[in-house]
């Protein structure tokens, strides 16, 4: 630990953002800004320059930041990023799939038919507001489906139906 000049503030104790100042530990650079050991609420131990904490440019160990980026790339949640995707999303995912890409298997009896998922739903969170509202919703056995065959995926066209379901509706 240093010994602080008159002319140098006592920090000790003191929290910017989520850092509380334990100890100053030295100086650094050409003008010999006082360093200053933080412990972050995380439970991690940094070393920050007065200034860094005065003016705010430093507020965490750097956990605040993976935080927020974390934030920033999260969408809803069910996709497959980390771990097995959730049934919502696959079905999501595969409909626009099947209606819009000239290379899916499935494309000649969706896509090629005319057949288009409805403008609202190419945001996944609209179209499980929708969807989650159905009957047989979540429940097991069930997939997505639409009632009238020839028609699009669309509110009002839609049901969560059982493959035995889903075998008699077809063209």
């Amino acid at each position: 630990m240093i010994e602080l000049s008159p002319r140098m503030k006592d920090r000790t104790g003191q929290v910017f953002g989520r850092l509380t100042v334990v100890e100053p530990i030295g100086t650094h650079g050409v003008k010999n800004f006082v360093v200053w050991r933080c412990r972050c609420v995380c439970g991690a131990v940094v070393d920050v320059r007065a200034i860094n904490l005065r003016v705010g440019d430093t507020k965490s160990c750097g956990c605040l930041n993976t935080e927020k980026c974390a934030e920033r790339k999260r969408t809803h949640g069910m996709s497959a990023r980390g771990g097995k995707p959730h049934f919502r999303y696959e079905a999501w995912k595969a409909m626009r799939q099947r209606c819009s890409n000239p290379n899916h298997h499935k494309w000649p009896d969706y896509g090629a038919r005319g057949i288009a998922v409805h403008p609202d739903w190419d945001d996944f969170p609209a179209f499980l507001a929708h969807v989650s509202s159905l009957e047989n919703y979540g429940a097991e056995g069930y997939s997505l489906d639409r009632i009238d065959n020839d028609g699009n995926y669309e509110p009002g066209n839609v049901r969560w139906a059982t493959v035995k379901q889903q075998a008699n509706n077809r063209r």
